[in-house]
């Protein structure tokens, strides 16, 4: 296992590891509040369509795990991922490849996503995912592609469905839609 905390990985440089670990911490906790494990990590070129571009670099975490430590987090430690991510990758894009979000005592993955992306725009930044499955208290969600504010709000996927937008705690598995809320047992 390599323990990788801060890295500089500049588009010059062809990076190759095996099953790192980078701890996500919150302001003021000296306590990880999750993990993300990556069996395989490495760079390639980026595609824009068909075509490579050698200049562009990409870094990819292939079988990323997301192990967060508490069910609850206290904190708003999502809003925190962007910035852990500029300490481990610096300013490499970072493309997660088969993808899974653990709770603790869980055997199954919470959530699941063949990719995920960090986007960001001016103040805002997101996760992208795409082919995803979230494990509800009913059956499991399948989105082809769904996105995670990383604004500090609550750990809600947003995506739309024939023109309504759903949201998802992917913590508890809960989802509503227009306030209503649809894993919710009939009576």
């Amino acid at each position: 296992m390599v323990l990788w905390t801060a890295g500089n990985c500049s588009a010059a440089s062809a990076v190759q590891a095996r099953k790192v670990t980078l701890p996500v911490y919150t302001a003021g906790q000296s306590n990880a509040v999750a993990a993300l494990k990556v069996d395989r990590l490495f760079t390639e070129q980026r595609r824009l369509g068909f075509f490579r571009i050698k200049l562009l670099q990409v870094l990819v975490a292939d079988g990323a795990r997301l192990e967060v430590r508490e069910t609850a987090p206290r904190t708003h430690w999502l809003a925190r991922l962007p910035s852990s991510l500029e300490s481990f990758a610096g300013k490499v894009p970072v493309e997660f490849r088969n993808f899974e979000l653990r709770l603790p005592g869980e055997t199954t993955p919470r959530l699941r996503a063949s990719r995920v992306n960090l986007n960001s725009g001016p103040g805002a930044a997101w996760l992208q995912f795409r082919d995803v499955v979230v494990q509800t208290p009913g059956p499991p969600l399948k989105v082809s592609h769904a996105r995670l504010p990383l604004d500090g709000g609550p750990a809600e996927l947003a995506w739309e469905s024939h023109g309504a937008v759903i949201r998802c705690d992917f913590l508890t598995g809960h989802c509503r839609t227009n306030q209503l809320n649809l894993t919710a047992k009939s009576p």
